[in-house]
């Protein structure tokens, strides 16, 4: 449950969700529903400092909130919705998988190309799992330090497939191993997931009303896509087939 008053309403917010818990266990119980109370968990939304106090009453079980992140379906959730703890943990285990690649590649040998597919099908697509929820291309959003983390890891992974020494030109590693840059793949990665949400709304080509202001009035790559649809047009310009 998300809350973004001033008030302390941590004991509150336990009391209704124990109301809703005790109404869904009977519901369950008339239906022959069973469900594990002891792995319910609960968290509490919220942008202040100072976590609640209460708890959530479940059949015979007191469920605290999480003072820490919750990981539901692979996203690492804090109660700030930053998902700071998200971004560490994919990074972690991003570098992980790099460094079993790298020792599989120095022992077994693999030629460029072998290893460049290895590589961004194990260490990129780990580290960028979940980064459409937080990535946001306008300046001052306060993400550059999780993109630079992200472009340290494209490098290395560029030096591994090239073989090449760390006082090599970036440009030239790039270029050569074939990998694309963190702010390139970053922007694709949102543009795919607001062309999946267009789908999912059952009119593909129309963009929602409520989607097309959600990361604000600047018109980056993100914002072009909702307001055409899903149709390339290059920055500034119109999109084919419209007309004046």
């Amino acid at each position: 449950m998300w809350h973004g008053g001033r008030r302390e309403v941590g004991k509150e917010v336990a009391g209704t969700l124990s109301r809703a818990t005790e109404a869904t266990l009977d519901w369950a119980e008339e239906n022959e529903v069973a469900f594990d109370k002891a792995k319910t968990e609960a968290m509490f939304l919220s942008k202040r400092r100072k976590k609640p106090t209460g708890s959530v009453r479940v059949g015979d079980y007191d469920v605290q909130f999480n003072q820490h992140a919750t990981r539901w379906l692979g996203i690492w959730i804090d109660s700030k919705m930053t998902l700071k703890e998200h971004h560490s943990a994919r990074m972690k285990k991003a570098r992980k998988a790099m460094h079993c690649i790298r020792r599989l590649t120095a022992r077994q040998g693999m030629c460029p190309d072998a290893c460049r597919r290895a590589l961004v099908a194990c260490v990129q697509a780990s580290a960028l799992y979940g980064a459409e929820l937080w990535w946001d291309d306008r300046k001052g959003s306060g993400v550059k330090n999780r993109y630079d983390e992200l472009q340290k890891l494209e490098n290395q992974l560029g030096r591994a497939v090239t073989g090449k020494f760390r006082t090599t030109n970036l440009g030239v590693v790039m270029a050569e191993s074939g990998l694309r840059p963190a702010e390139s793949l970053l922007n694709n990665r949102s543009r795919c997931h607001v062309l999946r949400l267009i789908v999912t709304q059952g009119r593909p080509g129309q963009v929602p009303t409520r989607l097309r202001y959600s990361h604000g009035p600047t018109d980056g790559p993100l914002q072009r896509v909702l307001r055409t649809g899903g149709r390339r047009i290059p920055a500034g310009g119109r999109a084919n087939g419209t007309r004046r």
